[in-house]
């Protein structure tokens, strides 16, 4: 069956991997088309909304990123440019409205990098937050810092510290406007804006919170575990499909699916087909959702009817050595 979109997975470098694996995408599964081994530990991935070029960390104490060519038709990844991160163990980035700036969160040395972009060039780093600005706003500045997540609007960008239980409120200079702490010992870990709101996962909590994105406010929260539930589990992800909220868990290993709003909610849990469950994407062009599930060295495919992910059913199942990152998208013009 012909392919009308691209599953693009990163992974940890062990168990073998190759890297960043590249699948043809259809309604009945996934098709292994490339890998790219350039990099070690591309744990996250960002695509371009012009879908022309594919950016990559490189999860090392000595951290770099990287951006890619596409070729849709062979899934082949060509390195259009890399440079250091500028911190160690760099863990997400996110790119500015505008298309002009590549945000790097380096996780061990608590910063947050920012380069020019041009023509999927990466430039010098040229900006990067001030870790001892945030001291004043705390009530417990003896934390470490671990920068986790950033969500660049039009009008700035928001990054979570999970080691010092806030969130971060700043322009795309990334000078301090806010800070707004969230409950000792929570974890915030990755944050998404979605209508009027801001929803963040906390690690160590389990938690979804819905964020006021002016005053800072939490307005509601909802547990990520299923009732019964006592085992050790952290939150991963979060993802918007299927007109809901879409959080993983890792110990768990369920995807709990919410419904947005001031006071967010669980509609029912979906287990992910694996162990170790870090990333998810949704796809309703085919009714699909995919789980990476780290432990289980897999990502599962499931069918996703009505619109419903918590009455998905699992149709296949891809090896890969321990995924942690997807992104899927149809190809350019489609």
């Amino acid at each position: 069956m012909n392919s009308t979109a691209l599953l693009f997975v990163g992974t940890y470098s062990r168990h073998s991997s190759r890297g960043i694996y590249i699948y043809a995408v259809t309604s009945s599964g996934l098709r292994l088309l490339s890998t790219e081994g350039s990099l070690e530990n591309p744990s996250y991935l960002a695509l371009s909304p012009d879908k022309r070029y594919l950016y990559a960390v490189s999860e090392t104490a000595g951290g770099s990123v990287a951006s890619f060519t596409i070729d849709w038709e062979s899934g082949k990844l060509s390195l259009c440019s890399r440079t250091s991160s500028f911190g160690a163990d760099p863990c997400h980035l996110s790119l500015s409205p505008a298309l002009d700036r590549l945000y790097v969160t380096n996780y061990t040395s608590g910063t947050i990098s920012s380069f020019p972009l041009r023509d999927g060039i990466i430039g010098s780093m040229d900006k990067q937050n001030d870790k001892a600005a945030l001291l004043p706003y705390l009530s417990n500045p003896a934390g470490i810092t671990h920068v986790h997540c950033s969500f660049p609007t039009d009008g700035g960008l928001y990054y979570t510290d999970l080691g010092l239980d806030c969130v971060v409120s700043c322009g795309l200079d990334l000078s301090i406007r806010a800070v707004w702490p969230i409950p000792f010992g929570s974890g915030p870990r990755h944050l998404l804006r979605a209508g009027s709101f801001l929803y963040l996962v906390n690690e160590y909590a389990n938690r979804l919170d819905c964020i006021n994105p002016v005053s800072g406010q939490i307005t509601g929260s909802c547990s990520m575990l299923p009732k019964g539930f006592h085992g050790i589990s952290s939150a991963a992800a979060l993802k918007f499909g299927y007109g809901k909220l879409l959080a993983s868990t890792r110990g768990a290993d369920v995807v709990a699916v919410c419904q947005p709003g001031e006071h967010p909610y669980v509609h029912g849990f979906l287990p992910s087909g694996g162990n170790g469950l870090r990333d998810l994407e949704a796809f309703p062009l085919l009714e699909l959702l995919f789980t990476a599930n780290e432990a289980s060295d897999c990502i599962s495919v499931f069918h996703v009817p009505d619109g419903a992910p918590v009455q998905a059913r699992l149709i296949s199942q891809a090896d890969v050595p321990s995924p942690v990152c997807l992104i899927c998208a149809t190809y350019p013009g489609t």
